[in-house]
């Protein structure tokens, strides 16, 4: 079997989505991933379509368990499963495949999404206080690096929350004009 991997970081998992389904357009079928190591096996050109959500559990938990179960009963295949983050496949020739066909539950996606990136970024923020609190007590040249690095995660995990959130409030405005 021929194998391709390809290290990408993703803040975005709506673009992350889009990628390994134009992979699999290319006949390159997502078959693993461990946060930014992606394998492909080599298939047929639009075989599978791939999903990705952030579950409202972590994988291991009964809900989730039940959840992926359910999914299963439909030939939905999970590919990988990272904390709730959870990518599937299932063959094109299926029909279409949609995990989020209403409103409510593309509202709930977002918030979800938006929460994790914003208490991400706020981690970053306790770290980048870390680090200045460290210069304070001993200067080092040498610590700015770690400084500008916290701080440049903390920003991009900042700006993907802000982005989920804004779709959340769109979604939610949205919703409310229908009623």
């Amino acid at each position: 079997m021929v194998r391709k991997y390809s290290l990408r970081f993703f803040l975005d998992f709506e673009k992350e989505e889009a990628w390994y389904n134009k992979m699999a357009q290319k006949g390159w079928m997502l078959d693993g991933y461990f946060f930014i190591v992606y394998r492909f096996a080599k298939g047929e050109p639009e075989e599978y379509i791939y999903r990705e959500e952030l579950l409202p559990h972590l994988t291991g938990s009964s809900e989730s368990h039940a959840y992926l179960d359910f999914l299963k009963s439909a030939d939905v295949e999970v590919v990988a499963r990272w904390g709730a983050w959870v990518i599937y496949r299932r063959k094109a020739s299926d029909g279409v495949f949609e995990l989020y066909t209403d409103t409510d539950s593309r509202i709930a996606l977002y918030q979800r999404a938006s929460r994790l990136f914003l208490l991400s970024c706020a981690v970053e923020l306790a770290a980048v206080l870390m680090v200045i609190l460290a210069l304070f007590m001993e200067p080092s040249w040498l610590k700015l690096f770690p400084l500008a690095v916290v701080s440049l995660a903390g920003l991009a995990l900042f700006l993907a929350g802000w982005r989920f959130r804004k779709k959340h409030h769109h979604l939610v405005k949205e919703r409310q004009l229908l009623e």
